[in-house]
């Protein structure tokens, strides 16, 4: 309905993002002017629990490999969704939004996601403890890799100087490593 150069939309939808295509396609047809003010107004019919839906979301979230766990807090208030936390490039924050489309019940979202990219020396740990769980399945809960600029410090225990040198030599394969220091602890009576 037109009423001074306002159209007003009054209806029910199951999700909320449904109302804009259909707003913008009615102002198309009935030719109303570029400058009227819309107003849409419509109930979301698949209304859940604030509770039910945070964890939905979550759920969610959780399911997506894109969305590294625990970096993004859900506040829900009334079906508006509020996303706070920091990720490490756009990507992730497309695919968390991406991630809510598909969940009815939402009304609004607002996303307040900080993008903080990794730095070289997080690259480079992560790099190191993916080739020592690589090499080392049941040892590399026990090795912590600390990497500061381009000095690496090796932590823990394992079971033969064997062990110890090769995370060490693998650790010098690692990219931007200039010194690597091995102070991993050797328990000939502990078996990994």
């Amino acid at each position: 309905m037109t009423n001074n150069g306002q159209l007003n939309f009054n209806g029910t939808q199951n999700n909320i993002w449904e109302t804009v295509p259909y707003a913008a396609a009615f102002v198309k047809k009935s030719r109303v002017a570029t400058s009227a003010k819309i107003n849409a107004s419509m109930v979301n019919s698949t209304a859940k629990p604030d509770d039910d839906l945070r964890n939905e979301i979550l759920n969610a979230l959780k399911m997506n490999p894109w969305i590294p766990n625990a970096l993004v807090n859900v506040i829900v208030s009334n079906g508006r969704v509020v996303l706070e936390g920091e990720l490490s490039c756009s990507c992730q924050v497309e695919a968390t939004l991406k991630t809510l489309d598909a969940i009815s019940g939402i009304i609004a979202v607002t996303d307040s996601i900080k993008i903080k990219s990794k730095t070289n020396a997080e690259i480079q740990r992560a790099y190191i403890e993916k080739a020592i769980a690589s090499s080392f399945p049941g040892l590399h809960n026990y090795i912590k890799v600390k990497v500061e600029e381009t000095v690496v410090t090796l932590t823990g225990t394992v079971a033969s100087w064997n062990q110890k040198e090769q995370i060490g030599r693998m650790t010098w394969n690692t990219e931007g490593i200039w010194l690597v220091k091995n102070e991993i602890q050797i328990n000939t009576n502990q078996i990994f």
